[in-house]
């Protein structure tokens, strides 16, 4: 499965949980006690269930964006180390092995803004400078740092966008 694939299907999951959740709603706004049997619903208040929703909606947003994150910065690792395994095409020298050996072992404990910084020549600043402020959005989200604003808000459309579109370029 391409990484784009990887994120579209979290894309199609994301917006699929949304919908649920719209229809989970309307059922019990209708208080159709049928529809909510051997559901949590069935034993609590619409205003308290509205409130649930809500949260569970942000969460899905927030774990849609951390999935495609993770599937992405995949993907970016193994470009930039496909990449370096070039230099071993040409017979390669001890110091081409050692150099390729070296990026490597090294390459899972970059900062991510560097690897982002180092795929600029192949997709743009512009795509660049957006996956950095999903990254910087995604960190604040994954540790909820209180003694730290949060950033800009990036929605899940937002990330599926650019993400997506990052992918293609490093696939083409």
């Amino acid at each position: 499965m391409s990484i784009t694939d990887a994120i579209e299907d979290v894309w199609q999951t994301f917006q699929m949980t949304m919908d649920a959740l719209k229809v989970a709603l309307r059922v019990v706004r209708r208080a159709d006690l049928r529809l909510l049997r051997d559901t949590h619903f069935i034993d609590s208040v619409q205003p308290a269930i509205e409130v649930d929703v809500e949260t569970c909606r942000k969460a899905a947003s927030d774990h849609a964006i951390l999935s495609m994150w993770a599937i992405f910065e995949r993907r970016v690792i193994a470009k930039i180390a496909a990449e370096s395994r070039k230099i071993l095409d040409d017979p390669p020298s001890s110091f081409n092995c050692a150099l390729f050996q070296k990026v490597e072992d090294a390459i899972e404990y970059w900062r991510t803004e560097e690897v982002l910084d180092l795929i600029k020549p192949l997709v743009g600043g512009h795509l660049v400078g957006d996956a950095k402020q999903i990254k910087k959005y995604r960190d604040w989200m994954a540790h909820k740092n209180p003694k730290k604003p949060s950033p800009a808000n990036v929605t899940p459309e937002f990330a599926y966008q650019v993400l997506s579109e990052l992918s293609r370029q490093l696939e083409s």
